[in-house]
Order: structure tokens, then sequence, then C-alpha cells
């Protein structure tokens, strides 16, 4: 401490050991790329020349004699492959004078499944046209049933004496007659479906709800019949009606069932066409099958030999032709390497070698920049206050390392919140006055350092700034109160507005009134730079002349 330095002096520096061997590695790098230049510059000699061309001629017969084992090797290929193909053509052959006993039975085995199936699906289709027909007229005579409950339970002349002795057959009459009604519907629809499109799908669908339709109207019967069983008499519901309603019920109940009955012989008479379908014209798909794979297999078998033949000729001829490749490849090879000895250096080349002495120059460029970035010099001529570290210890990025106060200058440390610190920057302009002196008397200084690490104060973040100004006051002491004002940006010739007139829409941009013809109208504004004194700089938006409404005042 107390030392003076000039500017420019070394006062401190890193460990950069590691940087040392770095520039030497990058140096020798260097000399490599110039010797490789100049080796290049040089060219061939007379030995390398004779070389080169004694091993073209060589690479030439090698080429010659390759050619001829592969003119051989396909010679031989097309043979074998013809007589293969031959025998799978005669094979394939459909003619009528050349039909093969594999191909026979392919051919009747085939016309029989085709008989099978015409003479099956017919049965398929009468079957299925009574099913549906049966199921229409079953249809009708559940409705005519339905009709027949309905008109017990709901007479309302008779309704507070039917089912008085259990009320719940009522219950369970009039829910299985409302199903039934549905189920009328659904089952008519399904059978109207199934005549359009008579797939075996729509056809058990139309059955199959045609029964629960049967199924709902004699639960339906049974319980209106229970109704009655549970019925008192008056004058209005006497025991002849009661008997009169049990056989018309009766009556419908062995309608009913005779009606499922017949329904269910119907559908298996359809079921029994679909079984014999399937197990006719399996049985006949099957010899088909069987006829096709004693074909097939015949037909396997000579594609099996044709295309061995073609493999292994095509093995044959990629090694022949490889072998071409890789001795034509080699001449060339030769003949390049020849021409490139006798050639003088390709200006490619020279260029390439040009750019890895450049590349090698950066490099060590590079090193000497880090070796320099690891040395603290003096920014200018003083005196050091302070030196905050000894020689071995480890110091992290941002902290101190030295302190050091100008010849006839003057530091001040000034503190700046974390809003405004992005706007200031080493450089900028700074205007001081000191208290003990007045607002009159203005020092001109710079901002010559920036605090990277926060500094916590009363909870809120600040980040040191130091100051540097220089005056020939004498008066000036150390710790005077000092008052900075740092220029980040100045301008000139500029629309500006007071901060007090803009309007924010939040998220819509920034407005201003402005007063066109008596009338306050607003404009979305760009905005500038914000002054220190309330004034905003507007970019677009505002044309000089504008009158810009600051406030206005309601009645």
């Amino acid at each position: 401490m107390g030392d003076k330095v000039t500017e420019g002096q070394l006062i401190s520096e890193l460990d950069y050991t590691s940087l040392v061997i770095s520039k030497q590695e990058s140096q020798a790098n260097y000399d490599v790329a110039t010797e490789n230049l100049n080796k290049l510059l040089a060219g061939a000699t007379g030995e390398d020349r004779a070389l080169s061309q004694a091993t073209v001629i060589q690479a030439e017969s090698a080429y010659n004699s390759a050619m001829s084992e592969l003119e051989r090797v396909k010679a031989s290929a097309a043979e074998t492959i013809a007589q293969a193909e031959k025998t799978l053509n005669d094979l394939l052959s459909f003619e009528s004078d050349n039909v093969t006993p594999s191909e026979q039975s392919v051919m009747t085995a085939s016309s029989n499944l085709d008989n099978m199936k015409s003479t099956y699906s017919q049965a398929i289709t009468n079957t299925r046209d009574s099913v549906l027909t049966i199921a229409g007229d079953k249809t009708s005579t559940a409705n005519s049933a339905l009709d027949a409950v309905n008109t017990i339970i709901s007479d309302d002349d008779i309704d507070e004496y039917l089912s008085v002795k259990d009320p719940s057959y009522l219950t369970y009459a009039k829910s299985y007659y409302s199903l039934g009604l549905t189920q009328k519907s659904t089952a008519s629809d399904k059978i109207n479906t199934a005549k359009i499109n008579p797939s075996n799908e729509n056809v058990i669908s139309a059955i199959s709800n045609t029964k629960k339709l049967l199924e709902y109207t004699l639960l339906a019967l049974k319980n209106t019949f229970d109704v009655l069983d549970n019925s008192v008499t008056t004058s209005g519901l006497t025991k002849t009606n009661i008997e009169t309603h049990k056989t018309t019920i009766n009556t419908h109940i062995t309608t009913i069932n005779t009606a499922a009955s017949s329904l269910e012989s119907y559908e298996q008479a359809y079921n029994d066409a679909l079984l014999n379908y399937n197990i006719k014209v399996q049985a006949a798909e099957s010899a088909l099958s069987e006829a096709k794979t004693v074909y097939d297999n015949a037909v396997i078998s000579a594609e099996n030999a044709l295309n061995t033949a073609k493999i292994t000729a095509e093995q044959q001829i990629t090694v022949s032709e490889s072998k071409v490749m890789a001795t034509k490849e080699a001449m060339e090879v030769a003949k390049a390497q020849r021409d490139q000895v006798v050639a003088p250096a390709n200006v490619h080349d020279v260029a390439l070698a040009r750019a890895k002495i450049r590349q090698a120059q950066a490099a060590l460029d590079s090193v000497n920049k880090r070796i320099e970035d690891s040395q603290i010099k003096a920014p200018f001529d003083g005196i050091i206050t302070a030196v905050e570290f000894e020689v071995g210890e480890l110091v992290s990025q941002g902290q101190k390392v030295i302190s050091m106060v100008g010849e006839g200058g003057y530091e001040i440390d000034v503190h700046i919140s974390e809003a405004d610190i992005a706007k200031v920057k080493v450089s900028d302009v700074v205007k001081v006055t000191l208290d003990a002196f007045g607002e009159d008397e203005i020092f001109m200084g710079k901002v010559s350092f920036i605090e990277p690490a926060e500094t916590v104060i009363q909870d809120v973040i600040y980040y040191l700034v130091k100051v540097n100004f220089e005056s020939t006051n004498n008066e000036i002491k150390s710790g005077m109160t000092a008052n900075v004002n740092i220029t980040t940006n100045q301008k000139s010739n500029i629309l500006s507005v007071t901060s007090r007139a803009i309007i924010d829409r939040n998220g819509d941009g920034k407005w201003i009134k402005l007063l066109i013809n008596n009338q306050a109208v607003e404009r979305k504004i760009i905005l500038g730079i914000r002054g220190d004194e309330g004034y905003t700089e507007i970019i677009d938006g505002l044309q000089e002349g504008d009158v810009v409404i600051t406030q206005t005042i309601e009645n």
C-alpha cells in the first residue's frame, strides 16, 4: 500500500502457468503449419515421380484381369437362370393343352366351391325370408294381445276395482304393457331393416327383438290375468265381466305361446341353413386349399430353384464387380497420386495450408489474450490504497483485489437501485456537486466501475458504482457528501411530453389525448427514453404542433 503506479503498469496477476503451456503448444502448431506450407510449395522429387508411374502400370494390369473374369461369370450365370425360368414357366402355364395334374385339381375344387355356395346360399335366402315373414306376423299377433290388455287396465270405469287384493299385479301389467308397446316399435323397425339389408346380423336382431316382444306381451297377459283374479266385483265389474276378460286373456296367452314356438321353429330352420352352408362351403374350401397347397408347393419349389440361381449369380457377379470396382478405384487413385506428384502445388491446397497457419495464429493470439486477461494493470496514474489478497489465495469473480486513487483525482461510491442499474455503463458522463460547495460548482467525472454483486440495504437491493472525477480544489476532503447526476443517454431535437399525459392501457400499449377541433381524441403512441425532468420521448404517434391534453377537469 502507498506505492505510486503509472497508467498501464502491472499491479497484480493470476497464476497462468497452464496458459503458458497452452501458448507453447499453440506456437508449435503454428510452426508445423508453416513447415507444411513450405513443403507443399517445394514439390516432388524425381524418385517419387518414377515410383508413382510404376504403381499406375501395375494397377491397370489388375483392372484388365478383373474385367475379363466378370464377363465369364455373367455368361455362366445367364445360362443357369434361363434353365430355371423355363422350368417355372412350364408349371405356370394354364393353356388347355398343357394343364398339369396339380392345376387340374385346383380348377375342379374351385368349380365345386362355387356350386356349393350357390346351392346353400339359396337355402339361406328361403329360410331368412320365411322367418322375417313369420316375425312380422307374430308382431301383429302381439299387437292384438296388447290391445286386449290395454282394454282392461285402461278402463277408467273399473280402474278402482282392479287388483284391489294385490295392487302389484296391476303395476306389473301396466309396466309390461308399456315395455311391450316400445318393443313392438323396435321389433317392427328391426324387421324392416332386415328386409332392406338382409345381413345375418340384422336378421338375428329382428328375430331377437320379436322374441322379446312376445316375452313382454306374455308377461303383460299373465299379470293382467292376475289383476282380474285379484279384483272385486261391483255393478260396474260383475263376475261375468271378469270371467269374460279372463277367457279373452287366456286365449291370447295360448296364441302368444304358439307364436313364440312357431318363431323358434323358423329361427332354427334359418340357423340350420346357415350351419349347412358353413359346413359344405368350408369342406369345399378345404378341398380347394389342399389342391392349391399342392400346386403352390410345386410353384414354390420351382421359384426357389430360380431364386437360388439368381441369388448365386448375383453373388458371383457382385464379387466380380466388386473386384473390378476395387481395381478400378486403385488404378484411378494411382493415376491421381501420380498426377498429384508431377503437378505443381494446387492453389486450393496452398490456400488450405495458409488457412491452417492463420488458424494456428488465431489460437496463439487467443492464448495471449487470456494471459493478458489474467493481469491487472493500473487504469490511471495514482497510489495503491489497499491490497485485499495475498499471493496464493483464491479469488472469486467480482471480488475487489486492489484499491487505488488517482493523483489529483477523487472517487465517489454511489449505490444505484436494481430498477436503474441496467441503464448505467462504464464511461457514462457524470455531473458531481458537493454539499460543501453548493449546487453552482459542478465537477465532471465518469463511471469507472460497476460492482457485479448486489448490496442489500434495508431489504432493498442496490449495486455499487464508482465515479472518478478530478479537481484542483484543494479544499475537497475525503468523506464529503456528493450528489451525482449520471447521463445514461442523451438526445436532442426530439418530440417529448410530460409523463403525466401518457395513458397506460394495460397491455394495449400507451395512449395520449389530443385536442382536435375542440374535441378530445385519443391516439396510440410509441415511447422512447424517459428524461429526468418528468418528460418522455415520443417516437411515433405525435407530430410537432399537436395540442396535448395533460389534465381533464370535470364540472
